[in-house]
């Protein structure tokens, strides 16, 4: 299972370096700017550069915006995996959301290009 994010969102960077601390092991998290995030986006049928959403990719299976961030922490476990109940949302209303948030992202948060590494993403 796979994450990619924006790496130059300070918001996304945050949320990563967070849900990191509590991941297993399991999830690997890539920014969407790599090589391989852009090899991943290219077998998933994503244009190479695309970075209007997460994309969550996990055994074969690629969801983007909402459907991505909620299937992500259905999989960390824990308490993090109750929040997989709004899947009832329709996506459409699910994406209205995500949208908002990822359109000012770098207005709210920054937006910053020299971020360190994760270790997946060495």
């Amino acid at each position: 299972m796979i994450l990619l994010y924006d790496n130059y969102c300070d918001l996304c960077n945050f949320l990563v370096r967070l849900m990191n601390e509590k991941n297993t092991g399991h999830i690997r998290f890539l920014p969407l700017q790599s090589g391989i995030g852009e090899e991943i986006l290219r077998q998933s049928g994503l244009p190479e550069h695309y970075n209007d959403s997460v994309v969550f990719t996990d055994g074969g299976k690629t969801y983007i915006k909402s459907s991505a961030v909620l299937h992500m922490f259905r999989e960390m476990g824990g308490f993090r995996s109750l929040l997989f109940v709004f899947i009832i949302i329709p996506s459409r209303v699910r994406d209205l959301i995500y949208d908002l948030v990822a359109r000012y992202r770098y207005i709210i948060t920054g937006k910053n290009s020299c971020k360190l590494p994760l270790n997946d993403e060495l």
